[in-house]
């Protein structure tokens, strides 16, 4: 929904997320430079369930345990859901679209 980088949704905040305007803000992306994402209606639904009591500087995005995702932390999961999934051969976190799958 966003087309952004694991770490760019790593290090995402609450007080990133405007929902007024519809938009994420990705405060340094691999240019160095930010840059605000446009969400569709589904993208805003999702990223204000995940704004839900959270205020300002909390992560928008944390492990169960409330810690913050670390690198390759999603290596794992993406290889068991390609699997899972049949998708051959195995993508990465980092993909615009693949047909018929819905992606964050």
């Amino acid at each position: 929904m966003t087309g952004a980088r694991y770490g760019e949704l790593a290090s995402l905040r609450a007080s990133d997320f405007n929902a007024d305007s519809g938009t994420v803000h990705v405060r340094t992306s691999k240019s160095g430079r930010g840059r605000h994402i446009v969400l569709g209606n589904e993208g805003i639904a999702v990223f204000k369930s995940f704004v839900a009591g959270k205020s300002g500087e909390v992560r928008l995005l944390a492990r169960s345990d409330g810690t913050a995702w670390t690198k390759s932390l999603q290596a794992r999961p993406m290889a068991q859901a390609c699997k899972c999934a049949k998708i051959e051969p195995e993508i990465s976190f980092h993909v615009s679209d693949i047909p018929g799958h819905r992606l964050l």
